[in-house]
């Protein structure tokens, strides 16, 4: 295979360097040929950096310096397909695997755990491949240097799913085998949870039941529900209008009733001071008692009367005399007495 990759000539520092070889940078130069360079390549050992493989025969190839002819130089492929030198050290090798270094210096293995590698093997590589009396073939991979972050059983391809979890045929649960880690990722549509001992739940509708509680802070919507020791029966404590009221029951979600308690009061049993007997509050079914804010009696004045007014009595007047007419003066003759 070649003309598939773009590769770029790096002096060598080490004899018999091949093609397919895994080769990393070197500053010291032990081939004995004679020519000065700052750096080269050498077969890459366990701990220096990858830098590539040697190209078969390159599409591309840059960097050619005449100055040290063709054997004092080789392409080291950047990019592309090329045939690599590998063994079975890390296990059978399929299309996908990533390859990295061996324990055997310039030669390729399927990496098993997290580290660098030189690109990914686009064919299989098994114990039916062709190999040299030291176990060693080819293979073609498309390199792309970087670092692969592998899990061991994965890579080997030992994933158990009972490493995981396990499936109850009779009740279709999943059961984990391990710790479940989210990674900070949320954990949604759950209905209710319950702790493996049952000391804690919290059910679908938010009820929490907890042996104790430790916060900061807490809100209080409607009350607190205790249980009197003394009755065993269940108080609400809450506030309204500033003032700590309690009622018998649990709490809900609104109060609607403000009916006191009643606290047992004992008997006196005529001087037995050796034991003290008390009695249960009856249930009284009577109306809510209004409660006074004040402890001065109340004076409620009633209606207003109006002011009658006095009826003075009149006495019946006496009718008047009846007017006795008056007549004309009869005229007097002067002349007839004279």
């Amino acid at each position: 295979t070649g003309n598939s990759d773009v590769a770029e000539n790096y002096p060598v520092f080490e004899s018999d360097l091949k093609a397919g070889y895994i080769v990393s940078a070197a500053d010291s130069n032990t081939t004995g040929l004679g020519y000065n360079s700052t750096f080269g390549v050498i077969k890459a050992q366990t701990g220096q950096p990858l830098l590539g493989v040697v190209s078969t025969k390159p599409g591309i190839t840059l960097g050619l310096d005449q100055d040290i002819g063709s054997q004092g130089q080789v392409p080291v492929a950047l990019s592309g397909r090329v045939p690599v030198k590998v063994n079975l050290e890390g296990g059978p090798i399929v299309a996908g695997d990533y390859i990295t270094l061996s324990s055997v210096p310039g030669i390729g293995t399927k990496a098993t755990v997290s580290g660098q590698t030189i690109g990914l093997a686009l064919e299989a590589f098994n114990d039916s491949s062709d190999k040299d009396a030291n176990g060693i073939g080819e293979v073609l991979v498309f390199v792309n240097l970087g670092y692969a972050r592998l899990d061991t059983q994965i890579a080997q391809g030992n994933l158990n799913a009972g490493d995981f979890w396990q499936l109850d045929d009779t009740t279709g649960q999943i059961i984990a085998s391990n710790i479940v880690n989210l990674n900070n990722f949320d954990l949604i549509n759950v209905r209710s949870i319950t702790s493996a001992s049952g000391a804690w739940s919290i059910s679908e509708d938010g009820g929490l039941v907890v042996k104790s509680i430790k916060a900061q802070n807490a809100i209080i919507e409607s009350g607190v529900t205790v249980r009197d020791q003394g009755t065993g029966l269940y108080s609400c404590i809450y506030v309204e209008n500033g003032t700590i009221k309690n009622k018998s029951g649990e709490c809900q979600e609104e109060t609607a009733s403000t009916t006191p308690i009643i606290p047992d009061l004992p008997i006196d049993d005529g001087g037995d001071t050796g034991t003290t007997t008390s009695t249960t509050t009856p249930d009284v079914s009577s109306p809510d008692p209004i409660e006074a804010t004040s402890t001065e009696p109340v004076i409620v004045d009633p209606d207003p009367i109006a002011p009658v007014e006095p009826v003075v009595e009149v006495p019946a007047l006496e009718p008047a005399p009846a007017e006795t007419p008056v007549s004309d003066p009869v005229p007097v003759d002067t002349e007839a007495g004279g």
